[in-house]
């Protein structure tokens, strides 16, 4: 009888210090700071969730809808830094580890980028065009594009001479999503800008040293898609692809027949 008392004492205690560690003195839920990624889950699977509030969650995990109905702990979404990671194009590469996986972990204005071996924090470059302030005595090193490696052009330098220099490219709106995979296979990079991708893709680091080709992360709205089960019978299309596919504040969710339809949400 005691020994059943004393289980239950600590049952009780248990509830109320997860109940206690969601509110702060104000008694309001806690809230970790960033914002959930968006999640394009073709399929749902009967789970259930693992979280009510980011507070259940470790580290700066956040409490996250799945797509499916479900609150999973996910990694925040990171937001890129502005400017450019310097080019690198190393020979060799010694054994080192990378220092960082996203602009967040970098200091200031650095950002997290990938130097042919590793991410290191490097000095953002930026894609404004700048004058130069003085001009210093030099020459001229080209006098066509054909003068000039890779894709480089034959350009003035704004002192009168022309030297070999990377075009301009305009970055496209938007940012990388972030990439978290756990392993990497052999495999080469299919773009170095933008440019290089169709639509509105945007050239983005994989994770693994190589840029591809990748939709450009796409806020997700607020609120908590449903558990639907529109569609239950058969495979059911796409209707929509993101949040911003969908009017007003709905939401682009999962149904049980694996497509994705704009449903209104449920407030948290």
């Amino acid at each position: 009888m005691t020994a059943r008392v004393c289980c239950s004492l600590t049952a009780v205690l248990l509830c109320l210090s997860v109940y206690l560690s969601t509110i702060d003195a104000q008694r309001r839920v806690i809230t970790k700071p960033g914002v959930c990624p968006s999640n394009n889950l073709r399929y749902c699977v009967m789970s259930k969730s693992h979280c009510f509030h980011d507070s259940n969650c470790p580290d700066d995990q956040k409490c996250c809808n799945d797509g499916c109905g479900r609150q999973q702990c996910m990694a925040p979404y990171r937001a890129e830094k502005p400017g450019v990671c310097p080019s690198n194009n190393p020979r060799y590469c010694v054994m080192s580890k990378s220092h960082c996986f996203h602009d967040s972990n970098c200091p200031d204005d650095q950002k997290c980028c990938n130097d042919g071996c590793g991410r290191q924090h490097r000095e953002a470059r930026s894609v404004s065009k700048q004058q130069p302030r003085y001009c210093v005595m030099s020459k001229s090193n080209c006098f066509h594009d054909s003068n000039c490696p890779d894709d480089q052009k034959c350009c003035n330098d704004g002192c009168g001479r022309r030297q070999c220099m990377a075009p301009y490219r305009a970055e496209k709106p938007g940012v990388c999503p972030s990439n978290n995979l756990r392993y990497c296979v052999m495999s080469k990079s299919n773009c170095f800008h933008d440019s290089n991708c169709p639509d509105d893709q945007k050239c983005c680091n994989d994770g693994c040293g190589r840029q591809q080709c990748m939709a450009p992360y796409r806020a997700e709205k607020p609120g908590v898609c449903p558990m639907s089960f529109v569609g239950g019978v058969g495979f059911c299309p796409d209707l929509c692809s993101h949040d911003s596919d969908c009017p007003n504040y709905d939401k682009c969710c999962s149904s049980i027949c694996g497509g994705r339809v704009c449903t209104p949400v449920h407030k948290v």
